[in-house]
């Protein structure tokens, strides 16, 4: 009965900050579309475009959330952020995930973010606020960061945290196939989210590094400050070599989990296994951490790359 109302709970939060998430994309990426051309068509015809499209996709999470950011893209350009709200509400209703996979993704966006809170913080505190901060201390505050959010999630959806990890177990340990697409969407959100929660509390020791540093937002050099939020491969390493790098420590991270999560491998880790993932993370990236920022999570790096570009940090660079 607990489980059921924990699980509630978690689809409730889930649609609301969905939601909200929505409308916070919108917003900055309605900032680099034409506006003469969708003006020219009445918001009720794009409406109209936008649920026919809704109804045809079915309950494919993904385009449930394309058709929704549509029509929030052109509420945020006709100026209405109520019929922004209203519109995104009315589609996430019409959604057909069960109360069951909502509670799953809604942990697994919760998870997510709080261990790259966590992770980005510590570099923010490092770069901006001038913390003491050594490369064992940051791989270790991301490791532990990342066990607190496997023992927060792990009872609701398993604690993946990791499109690389939800891919794993349904290609090799029998996860279903239907809940993979949703996973890695509410993981990648789940980043995003991270990332701007981390920007907004950091955000004037952030302008005042900048004007100390006569740095421009969007420049070259301000991709110091974008390698806070993701990771960039060290300037003697070709792209073949840091995507060695990757493969191989993701592989071995893979491993390891399915190893340590496995009862029948030696003596039953139970509830060790998240911290036993956690310091694994912490090893990693205390051996490999120079060379890529031992990234091995296309949620951690895409989800905060995304928002350090919307924010306007590292141009072009951003996408290294």
């Amino acid at each position: 009965m607990a489980k059921d109302a924990k699980c509630d709970a978690y689809s409730k939060l889930i649609s609301w900050l969905v939601q909200y998430f929505i409308i916070f994309t919108g917003v900055f990426y309605s900032s680099n579309l034409p506006y003469d051309g969708l003006l020219k068509i009445s918001e009720k015809q794009n409406f109209a475009i936008a649920t026919r499209f809704f109804r045809e996709t079915g309950s494919q999470v993904a385009n449930n959330l394309q058709a929704a950011l549509f029509i929030v893209r052109l509420a945020v350009l006709y100026r209405q952020p109520k019929l922004a709200l209203a519109r995104t509400r009315t589609l996430l209703r019409r959604c057909h995930m069960n109360d069951s996979l909502k509670a799953q993704c809604g942990a697994e966006f919760l998870g997510t973010g709080l261990f790259l809170f966590f992770g980005i913080g510590c570099l923010s505190a490092l770069k901006v606020a001038g913390a003491s901060l050594g490369l064992w201390e940051i791989c270790i505050i991301w490791g532990l960061g990342i066990s607190l959010a496997v023992y927060l999630t792990a009872g609701i959806s398993g604690g993946h945290l990791n499109p690389a990890v939800t891919i794993a177990l349904w290609l090799f340990a029998c996860f279903p196939k239907q809940k993979v697409l949703p996973y890695i969407i509410a993981q990648f959100a789940g980043a995003f989210g991270g990332a701007l929660l981390a920007y907004v509390l950091y955000s004037s020791l952030f302008t005042e590094f900048e004007t100390a540093h006569h740095m421009v937002r969007g420049s070259v050099e301000s991709l110091q400050l974008a390698s806070i939020f993701s990771t960039y491969p060290a300037a003697a390493l070709n792209v073949w070599q840091a995507a060695l790098v990757e493969v191989v420590i993701t592989s071995i991270l893979m491993g390891m989990i399915m190893a340590l999560t496995d009862d029948g491998n030696g003596i039953p880790k139970g509830p060790l296994a998240p911290l036993l993932i956690g310091i694994l993370v912490a090893v990693i990236g205390a051996s490999t951490g120079p060379l890529t920022g031992f990234a091995m999570n296309p949620a951690r790096d895409f989800g905060p790359k995304l928002f350090t570009w919307l924010a306007g940090g590292g141009g072009e660079g951003t996408w290294r």
